[in-house]
């Protein structure tokens, strides 16, 4: 039995509606309600660990950025290994919710709980609470579309401002990079931006299928450092 390391409490405001089966990992629509794309038995943590004892950490990640940056079809590139692209632009309501399992070494995997976010100013009231106690968030931009990135201060600002996200990891992306002759945001302006919100910067292009995993495989990395340190820390304490 598996050792599952758990997030805090999702915002309580969420429901679960018709959690639904599906082969892999794909992502499902919902409007303002939260679709589980796969079925999970989440066991109680303990303290007690053994060398043969597997461990699973928990992330929760929030995507993201304005309309049409891209968003979804990044996290369905990247859960999908980079099968699924959505042919048709399709308006995401609310959030989109998927999970991700990623094998950071042998005897630890980590699973990212990923909270797609509207970029609509319609349901802009209604995300707030999907925004609460993360461990990462990914903020995605068009390259071909300046506003997108002047944009990405409003998405970083409304998510550190929340109690508890204060060391949240922070991750900016360069969208459709396979458009550079059309760009109006040039690769250094995002690099600079990244760095002085103390960010990691990516580019990313998920009609290619380039770049659309890298966030989520350092956003695991992550995690398991993070873990591993804090055990090192309890550990001293202890001794």
């Amino acid at each position: 039995m598996p050792l599952y390391f758990p997030l805090p409490i999702f915002a309580p405001s969420v429901f679960v509606r018709d959690p639904l089966q599906s082969k892999g990992c794909s992502c499902q629509k919902m409007t303002l309600e939260v679709r589980f794309c796969s079925h999970r038995i989440f066991f109680p943590p303990t303290p007690f660990t053994s060398p043969s004892m597997p461990l699973v950490l928990r992330s929760k990640v929030v995507v993201v950025g304005d309309a049409t940056v891209g968003k979804t079809a990044l996290v369905q590139m990247a859960v999908s290994g980079g099968v699924t692209f959505p042919k048709n632009y399709v308006m995401t309501m609310g959030c989109d919710f998927c999970v991700k399992d990623i094998a950071v070494d042998r005897g630890t995997s980590v699973e990212l709980s990923i909270f797609d976010i509207s970029g609509q100013d319609l349901y802009r009231h209604n995300i707030a609470s999907y925004l609460e106690q993360v461990n990462a968030f990914i903020v995605v931009y068009d390259i071909t579309v300046k506003t997108s990135f002047e944009a990405a201060n409003k998405w970083v600002t409304l998510i550190r401002k929340i109690p508890g996200n204060e060391n949240a990891l922070g991750i900016l992306v360069a969208n459709k990079v396979d458009l550079r002759d059309k760009a109006e945001v040039q690769d250094v302006q995002g690099e600079v931006y990244a760095r002085n919100h103390k960010m990691l910067f990516f580019q990313a292009s998920a009609l290619r299928g380039v770049g659309a995993a890298e966030p989520l495989l350092h956003i695991a990395k992550d995690t398991a450092e993070r873990y591993a340190e804090r055990v090192r820390s309890l550990t001293q304490l202890s001794a």
